[in-house]
């Protein structure tokens, strides 16, 4: 009995316990809320929650429930960036695919690092965009092979639009390079 006391006063010393999650501002942001939904985020992101982060930054950056404002907007990104990074480095695989597609435009070699990394860890997503990538030697030399391993992994995991591009270029290569590439797609699934 006195730990249940105990228990429920720590919590009550503790401070306010917030539900809000950073999908309960995305979910105000899509009803037009925007004065929620930065205020969601902007505790969020107090806290360290890249995600809360890079939607500050593109709350300021549209002028979404406030006045456009580029350094705000590029402070924010910023931040994000910097969490992603401590979170990415640290293996988490949702930070890395994020970091990945913050840094696409404008380093494309290191976004295709963490795409391949979280890729790697079995991210779909970013395994169909290391596809993409790969097909148009964005970030990497192109390299059909890869692009076709990149998109049959993406295409086995469920993704139809890598199933299309795999098909796509299937279409342009040469029988010993599907051949090379359905091999490497068969060694990566052993791993």
């Amino acid at each position: 009995m006195w730990s249940v006391v105990l228990a429920a006063m720590l919590l009550l010393l503790s401070g306010p316990v917030s539900a809000q999650t950073y999908e309960s501002g995305r979910a105000a942001a899509e009803r037009g809320d925007y004065a929620t939904a930065i205020r969601i985020w902007r505790q969020l992101a107090d806290q360290g929650d890249p995600k809360s982060m890079y939607s500050m930054g593109g709350t300021y950056s549209m002028g979404l429930g406030v006045p456009k404002d580029r350094e705000l907007s590029d402070a924010w990104y910023h931040k994000a960036e910097l969490g992603f990074r401590r979170l990415a480095e640290q293996g988490n695989v949702e930070a890395m695919a994020r970091l990945g597609s913050m840094l696409i435009f404008a380093y494309p070699a290191e976004a295709m690092k963490w795409w391949i990394m979280a890729s790697e860890h079995g991210d779909i997503q970013t395994m169909a965009a290391v596809c993409n990538m790969y097909s148009i030697g964005r970030g990497v030399p192109q390299d059909k092979i890869q692009a076709y391993l990149w998109c049959n992994l993406a295409a086995a995991g469920g993704d139809k639009d890598a199933r299309l591009q795999r098909d796509q270029l299937e279409s342009e290569m040469a029988p010993p390079q599907i051949i090379e590439a359905q091999r490497l797609s068969r060694e990566w699934r052993r791993k």
